[in-house]
């Protein structure tokens, strides 16, 4: 949105002599208050299609501008016949307000300057060679072209950083929300709830593990004194049971195919097999 919005631009002796000044009268109004001049720049366009013969012929710096409406008088010379081509100085102008803010042109006025003999004989019959002493110009104030253009008005301009290397969606896994402090309070209770049940397991566990041990402790104890009665009535059956619990400790350390052993196996290998698995 533009801080700047002229409320009028009209010309003093309009019609006048093609070589007197140009005297303009703006009155703008300020939306906001502004820092850096308004710099106010009327051009002549001498030519409709070389905008080469374009002549700048005044600019002017107002400011700091304040909020509000203000009015001044743009005193400009005539342009540089010189400047002018000969076929082009007579008939249709331009002429153009240009302001700008900060080196920014925000807005264009433009009117059409008819130049002409004021003797009515040599407006009907023009000579070969302008007579520029009696030309006459007027702007035609009501036909103003008003042009528009964004600008920057602030100092600084807002910039977004990028990176230089993309990033997948896949990379973007932050969950940015705040959590609700009773969903935090009920988690945290139940990762403690969950801590406790799962000690309680544990501890029934490691219960569960060392009762086994003694009663497997207890069985092989009693299974002991078995084997040395059974020993001492038959010196060849001990030999065969051993045999079979050295296989299924085997089986249950190295959880492998069973292969048969035979029943006649000696004692002595049997403890072998015990004492390597």
């Amino acid at each position: 949105m533009s801080r700047i919005n002229i409320v009028s631009a009209n010309f003093i002796e309009n019609p006048a002599a093609f070589g007197k000044e140009f005297k303009l009268e703006i009155t703008f109004e300020a939306f906001q208050h502004l820092e850096k001049d308004l710099e106010w720049q009327l051009v002549y366009v001498g030519s409709p299609s070389k905008n080469v013969h374009d002549q700048i012929l005044d600019s002017i710096f107002i400011g700091p501008t304040p909020a509000g409406r203000h009015q001044f008088v743009l005193d400009a010379p005539a342009p540089i016949l010189s400047k002018i081509p000969q076929e082009d100085l007579v008939g249709v102008a331009g002429l153009l307000l240009k302001i700008k803010y900060n080196e920014q042109e925000f807005i264009n006025l433009g009117w059409f300057v008819r130049v002409f003999y004021s003797d009515p004989e040599m407006e009907a019959a023009p000579p070969a060679v302008p007579q520029p002493d009696l030309l006459t110009r007027e702007v035609m104030v009501d036909d103003v072209r008003v042009t528009n253009i964004p600008i920057k008005w602030g100092d600084v301009e807002e910039v977004i950083p990028q990176s230089d290397e993309p990033i997948a969606d896949d990379d973007i896994a932050i969950d940015l929300t705040v959590p609700d402090t009773d969903d935090v309070q009920g988690s945290v209770q139940a990762g403690e709830g969950q801590a406790e049940s799962g000690s309680d397991e544990e501890d029934s566990e490691e219960d569960e593990e060392s009762g086994s041990d003694i009663e497997i402790g207890s069985d092989d104890s009693d299974g002991e004194e078995v084997e040395e009665d059974e020993q001492g009535d038959e010196p060849g059956a001990g030999a065969g049971d051993c045999g079979d619990e050295a296989m299924e400790v085997e089986n249950a350390g190295d959880a492998a195919p069973t292969t048969e052993k035979p029943t006649e196996a000696p004692v002595q290998d049997a403890l072998n097999d015990v004492t390597n698995a």
